[in-house]
């Protein structure tokens, strides 16, 4: 993620990428209004670090209620992962935000990665993993992935119509999110052999 983000910051920025990075955030704030600077607000709201903490907990005392601990361990283990290594790759690429207008307040953090989609998926996506392998229901498992990469994509659009990330920095934080699960996934698994 740090290498992502110094190329994107030192080599990229200043192409094609860049340029489109720019021209995306001025178009957001070129055409604004008060009925989508709300929506985008809730939106936001449903991503901050209270509330994507809260939703864990729960879940959790759920999960280890029902005695599936390995579940809850995935959910856990996969917003560990992705807030450690937002906070490191945050700090070492330290990526300016946009220079528009930003809609709310702005997290002391930098630009790059996005956190809020990061921690989206790592924890919607962890819930779509978790339906996936306690149901074979087909619709229920297509139901929850559709909401979790839905919750994800417009988390991160409305990140940026507020000014406060580049689209590669949507981008950046979903694989964030992606790697974060697939990490987590991994631990349970080499903690499963090992036993």
């Amino acid at each position: 993620m740090v290498a992502l983000g110094l190329l994107i910051t030192h080599v990229l920025a200043h192409g094609s990428i860049g340029a489109w990075d720019h021209h995306v955030s001025l178009w957001f704030d070129r055409h604004r209004s008060a009925h989508w600077n709300r929506i985008t607000g809730d939106i936001t709201d449903i991503a901050d670090k209270f509330e994507i903490a809260g939703v864990a907990a729960v879940l959790t005392i759920v999960l280890l209620f029902r005695r599936w601990g390995r579940h809850a361990f995935l959910l856990l283990a996969g917003i560990a992962i992705e807030l450690s290594v937002f906070l490191a790759a945050n700090a070492i690429v330290a990526r300016p935000r946009p220079a528009v207008i930003h809609l709310g307040g702005t997290p002391s953090t930098y630009s790059f990665p996005s956190g809020h989609t990061a921690a989206t998926f790592a924890l919607y996506g962890g819930i779509a993993l978790i339906v996936a392998v306690a149901t074979s229901r087909w619709w229920a498992r297509v139901l929850m992935w559709t909401f979790a990469f839905a919750l994800t994509a417009a988390v991160g659009l409305s990140r940026v119509y507020r000014g406060e990330h580049y689209p590669s920095d949507v981008i950046s934080g979903f694989l964030l999110g992606v790697g974060s699960l697939m990490a987590a996934v991994f631990i349970i698994r080499v903690v499963g052999v090992s036993r």
